[in-house]
């Protein structure tokens, strides 16, 4: 399970006390509704300049262990758990990355 914010901020634009909000309401929020731990994150809109190092160290300070941005591409041996990327399927006309479930 995890987290998203609690209004959907770009998360790099916010300074230190709009952070500990953001993150830490949302994260202390859905664990107390969800009676379990909140380990995962996602950052809104997730491009490269909407997360940086101080995001991540907010994020590892609430327990996250792991946050995929939505930077499309595949994942590296070389990235951390706070800057994996993903197949945006759906976006710039990218189609699932396996024959066997197209429905052209």
């Amino acid at each position: 399970m995890g987290g998203h914010t609690v209004n959907h901020e770009i998360l790099s634009y916010l300074n230190d006390k709009e952070l500990d909000y953001e993150i830490g309401d949302c994260v202390k929020t859905l664990s107390k509704k969800l009676g379990s731990d909140i380990d995962s994150f996602s950052y809104p809109e997730g491009q490269e300049t909407h997360y940086n190092d101080n995001v991540i160290s907010v994020l590892k300070k609430y327990g996250i262990k792991i946050c995929p941005s939505a930077i499309d591409g595949e994942i590296s041996e070389s990235d951390d758990n706070f800057n994996l990327k993903r197949i945006m399927v759906g976006f710039w006309g990218r189609k699932f990355p396996f024959e066997e479930y197209y429905n052209d």
